[in-house]
């Protein structure tokens, strides 16, 4: 037995060399004589396609390019093992029940209080199978756990761990990813040597490093007999220069000698070669000369505005290159974490027409018809959730026939129940209560509310239902049609609820995904893409599922999870199982940079260049940290410390750099997905000093999102190019090459007329919105006379406004127009926090409620100090059965965080009463009447103005008082509650708040005596600070007070002339804040208003 290693830097030749060391030995004793090992199955296939290319070999009939997996895998299929394989997901299973069972006996007292943490599974997991790559059993590893000297417990622990998983496997005859090479090694070893009984050449070509039982498997190949192994190794002879670029190929020489021998080391004569050959020798090295490497034209930096812009920048350049004649087999795109980049190499590579071979595997959970199966177990195991519900229902992998209502669109049953504020996730014996309880109580409050209609109930701001009596109608029988539907939808998730067992979960989930649809529906929507990316995904699910049934069958054990713990499992697998999108067959290349080793290209893009991916950041074992792990190598546990990856990603990008033949390009993002600014990896600066702080990166940024004609490679940037130039044109914008835009328009028109008349039409909007002419309908002022009309009488002069609504117009024409107008909503999901309009609510019913009960007491409803102690037991007993009553009405989201609510509305309204008797009552002041309706029933309506410009008002006005006279005549004065924030004074001022002088306009109309004057009014704080606000002065306050009233008189006249006109339009710049239910429609701006103001002359 020979062993020889090679020894070189990247690019120097080795890999050459070893292949015509293959050949020749083929040539000399046949096929089964060599063994060609190589890192990659992808470099496997390059190296076979190469030799029958270059037809050095007339074909490979029994081929021995393998990898090292592959090679255990042959000699345990050939001499016929009988030990079995198992899966990742079966070895994850294992390992839980194991956890569980070691647990129960009290064997885990430092692991006990993690146990149930899912990350602790895959730890040990991971932890187990690094131990059995040093090839120590279980016993070994005790033994030496316990000669390190200083174990805290754990260690212990995690023998024991070890050793029940390894005796389960051995029970069952069964093997693990890293116990196949204990299996290939001991069937080597018994002398079992089938296929290799005729092999005379081993040659191990592109590891930098080797597991001791692959070491193991090789040294058996070649012990007793005539056979001779050569290893070749990415390594320097003056190493020194580069200590830490080959930390670990110097470790890997070292270990080659302690498990093979001696060996000759050979260093290879051969250098690199190519354009890029210099910066390669001078990557990561120290104390170099300053000279500065040839074929700095050669590299390129590309700095991007996120991903998606960094990916169109990079395969701008490869379409370039493919029009140039460059084959798409010599391009290759890499990345250090290739699943990020997934999905925006397919996007861009198929909208600019791009042919991409994708060698990288994307999760199964990033597919929709994976979600889907997901859904249906989230679902029942969130104990239906109302977000977890919605999704469901309006997933295009429901089949909404089992509802009982196909008619019954998603979007009106999540309207009913954020109505019906419904959660979910809350009761574990019996989740659907919840909902039907909360559905029915709502289904009463719009019973009671029809009710209070025909007896003449509460005003448009105060009632729950907005809508004419024939929507109340309608809203009912909806209310039913939703809760029948959703009961149907629930009892199909019966059979989860029922399965006691891992094979019974996944047989129920099988059979409610049949009922639901979703099943039938995996492929989903008309893209043949997308709908085989999703058959594959579910494919892959789907395999893991039923080895999930099978666990007991083949471990004989298996976990027992709830149906929660089934979910989590489920989520996990989605997460980590990954599938192969299909791709073009000739394209270019994109793969992992692990997966580059052996390969060569002429020009090569390496994206993901930014710290903390390439490299990665180094991260600890949770189990046995990097300190531990060299206190165990002493004691001859050879476990690598984690911080030591750095040393691998360096050596990784130095291959891959080195060997680019014609160019190499860097590119990376400048901010991630939030929007935060991302650092460029150091490897950048390591290229630049190479060239002596060349290049500068390409910066690409938000300007570059459409590019010039020049840049284009897709129909969709023509397109958006072409309608930029045609018809973007604005005076703050550069002169347009409108002529090539229009030819280029009239090609595109060619291929889809329709959409060019659609968007010309778009713009042309936009062009109006944003130029100098007067607001027309694209900024709600309607101009069609069908439009006017209507809404004229809507809001006619026999219809009836409220201050409210006219205040809600002044404050921005167009919320008011789509909420009062069209009638839309903005639907909030049902939080847990108590709203601030159900609290301010509250407040009132328990204010109104306080002096009902007070005028029993006494008749003038006068408040003393001395009355304070009497007071504060009423409004306690108030408070509570305001609070106690919403939830029997079932308008509270979460009953404890309600409780809170409710102790400080009852501390508020403590100082309340504190601040009426000592500031207000002792005024003077009488509380007189109290949620006083005006414009309701047979109530007079408050009447401004005459003929068709008359304004019919109505409301409720929160509380009257009676003052002492002024000036002999009899006053009185006017109270607002507020519980939340409270307009400035000058906003009465300029008639954007109008609620105080309507209600002293209702007021002196309810005093009904002659000459009756508003001498005071105000906000009334109810919540701390206590505070009466907006009061006017004190020297003449009823002649303050009727100005205000005359000045809103002619607002409210003006406003309602506006509406009845179909003016909608923002009035006021400066005061929108962006923060409107209705922004994302109206899209206005100061700068835009201003623009249409102030005309040209103005710009």
């Amino acid at each position: 037995m020979t062993c020889e290693i090679i020894c070189g830097a990247a690019g120097s030749g080795k890999s050459e060399a070893v292949l015509e060391q293959y050949v020749r030995a083929i040539a000399e004793g046949g096929e089964d004589a060599a063994l060609l090992l190589l890192p990659t199955r992808l470099a496997c296939a390059h190296a076979r396609e190469k030799l029958v290319t270059d037809r050095r070999l007339p074909g490979l009939l029994d081929q021995r390019i393998l990898t090292f997996p592959d090679l255990a895998d042959l000699i345990l299929h050939a001499n016929r093992a009988q030990a079995a394989a198992i899966s990742g997901l079966q070895r994850r299973m294992l390992m839980r029940a194991v956890i569980d069972e070691v647990r129960a006996e009290g064997r885990l007292p430092s692991l006990a209080p993690v146990s149930d943490l899912p990350g602790l599974v895959d730890s040990l997991c991971e932890l187990v199978e690094e131990i059995k790559r040093t090839a120590l059993r279980p016993e070994q590893f005790a033994e030496r756990l316990r000669r390190s000297g200083s174990d805290d417990g754990r260690g212990a622990e995690l023998a024991r761990v070890y050793a029940r998983y390894q005796q389960r496997l051995v029970e069952r005859d069964l093997y693990d990813d890293a116990g196949r090479f204990w299996q290939a090694r001991d069937e080597l070893k018994a002398g079992h040597r089938r296929p290799f009984e005729a092999l005379r050449l081993i040659l191990v070509d592109g590891f930098d490093d080797f597991t001791t039982t692959q070491l193991q498997v090789l040294r058996e190949l070649i012990s007793g007999g005539d056979c001779r192994l050569v290893i070749t190794l990415c390594l320097e002879a003056n190493d020194a220069r580069r200590p830490e670029l080959f930390t670990r190929t110097r470790r890997t020489m070292k270990r080659l000698e302690e498990e093979l021998g001696a060996a000759e080391v050979r260093w290879h004569s051969g250098k690199a070669a190519g354009p890029l050959a210099a910066m390669g020798e001078r990557l990561f090295a120290e104390g170099e000369s300053d000279e500065v490497a040839p074929g700095v034209e050669r590299v390129r930096l590309i700095e991007a505005t996120g991903r998606r812009m960094e990916v169109r920048q990079v395969l701008g350049r490869v379409k370039d290159l493919l029009l140039e004649g460059v084959a798409p087999e010599r391009m290759t795109l890499m990345a250090r974490d290739l699943g990020g980049y997934c999905r925006p190499l397919l996007e861009v590579a198929r909208e600019l027409g791009v042919p991409l071979r994708l060698r990288g595997e994307v999760p199964v959970g990033a597919r929709p018809s994976v979600q889907a199966i997901l859904d249906v177990v989230r679902v029942p195991a969130g104990l239906l959730r109302a977000d977890e519900v919605m999704r469901l229902l309006k997933s295009s992998h429901f089949d909404r026939a089992i509802l009982g209502d196909e008619e019954l669109e998603p979007d009106e049953i999540e309207r009913v129940c954020a109505a019906a504020k419904i959660i979910g996730g809350r009761d574990a014996e019996d989740p659907v209560r919840h909902w039907r309880e909360r559905l029915q109580t709502c289904r009463a409050r719009l019973q009671r509310e029809e009710r209070a209609r025909r007896d003449g109930g509460p005003d448009d701001e105060r009632q729950w239902f907005h809508g004419s009596d024939e929507e109340l109608a309608a809203e009912l029988e909806l209310v039913e049609r939703v809760e029948e539907a959703l009961t149907r939808l629930f009892g199909a998730f019966a059979p989860l609820y029922a399965a006691d067992d891992l094979p019974a979960l996944v047989e129920a989930l099988a059979g409610v995904m049949k009922r639901l649809g979703t099943s039938a529906a995996v492929a989903g929507g008309d893209d043949p893409a997308a709908g085989s990316a999703n058959i594959a995904a579910a494919g892959k699910l789907l395999e893991a599922l039923r080895e999930l049934h099978a666990m007991p069958e083949q471990l004989g054990t298996a976990p027992r999870l709830s149906l929660q713990e089934f979910r989590d499992e489920l989520v996990r697998l989605a997460r980590t199982t990954s599938f192969a999108p299909a791709g073009a067959a000739g394209g270019v290349t994109a793969l992992g940079v692990d997966q580059a080793r052996q390969l060569q290209f002429d020009h090569v893009f390496v994206l993901g260049m930014a710290e903390r991916e390439f490299p990665r950041a180094a991260q600890e074992d949770a189990l046995l940290g990097d300190d531990r792990r060299r206190e165990l190598a002493a004691a001859g546990i050879a476990l690598d410390p984690r911080g030591d990856s750095v040393y691998d990603d360096q050596l990784l990008f130095y291959r891959i750099a080195a060997v680019a033949q014609e160019s190499l390009t860097l590119s990376y993002p400048r901010t991630n997905a939030e929007g935060q600014e991302v650092l460029h990896s150091w490897y950048v600066d390591e290229v630049r000093r190479c060239f002596g702080g060349a290049p500068e990166p390409e910066r690409f940024g938000l300007a570059e999102t459409i590019p010039g004609f020049a840049q284009v490679a897709g129909g969709r940037e023509m397109l958006e190019r072409a309608l930029f130039e045609a018809y973007g044109a604005d005076p703050l914008l550069d002169a347009r090459d409108v002529d090539g835009a229009q030819r280029a328009l009239t090609i595109a028109a060619a291929a889809d007329g329709a959409l060019l008349d659609a968007l010309r039409g778009m713009i042309e909007v936009e062009d109006r919105r944003s130029g100098f002419d007067a607001p027309d309908e694209y900024d709600a002022r309607l101009t069609d006379r069908a439009a006017v009309a209507e809404v004229a009488r809507l809001f006619g002069p026999g219809r009836y406004l409220s201050p409210s609504a006219l205040s809600n117009y002044a404050r921005c024409p167009f919320a008011f127009f789509a909420e009062r107008v069209l009638g839309l909503n903005v639907l909030e999901e049902p939080t847990e926090d108590v709203e601030a309009m159900q609290l301010g609510s509250i407040v009132h019913r328990c204010l109104s409620a306080f002096f009902d009960g007070w005028k029993a007491e006494r008749e003038d409803c006068r408040l003393a100090e001395g009355d304070l102690k009497r007071a504060r037991a009423l409004m306690d007993e108030m408070v509570t059965w305001a609070f106690e009553d919403e939830v029997r009405a079932g308008t509270v989201g979460d009953e404890a965080v309600f409780a809170v609510a409710r102790e400080n509305v009852r501390r508020d309204l403590a100082l309340w009463l504190e601040h009426e008797v000592g500031s207000v009552q002792s005024e003077g002041h009488t509380a007189w009447r109290w949620e006083q309706s005006f414009g309701f029933g047979r109530l007079a309506p408050v009447v401004i103005g005459e003929g068709e410009g008359q304004v019919l008002l109505r409301g409720r006005v929160d509380r009257i008082d009676l003052l002492e006279p002024v000036g002999g005549a009899p006053a009185f004065a006017v109270y607002d509650y507020k519980t939340g924030s409270i307009p400035a004074k000058a906003r009465m001022g300029d008639g954007g708040d109008l609620q105080l002088p309507v209600y002293a306009l209702a007021a002196r109309q309810i005093v009904d005596q002659p000459n009756a004057v508003c001498a005071d009014w105000g906000y009334y704080g109810a919540k701390r600070p206590i505070a009466l606000k907006n009061r006017p002065g004190k020297k003449t306050p009823v002649e303050e007070i009727e100005g205000y009233i005359a000045s809103a008189s002619e607002f409210v006249k003006a406003y309602a002339a506006a509406i009845r006109a179909g003016c909608f339009t923002p009035q006021s710049p400066g005061r929108c804040t962006g923060s409107c239910d209705f922004a994302c429609i109206c899209r206005w701006d100061d700068y835009r208003f201003a623009r249409k103001e102030g005309g040209e002359e103005h710009e």
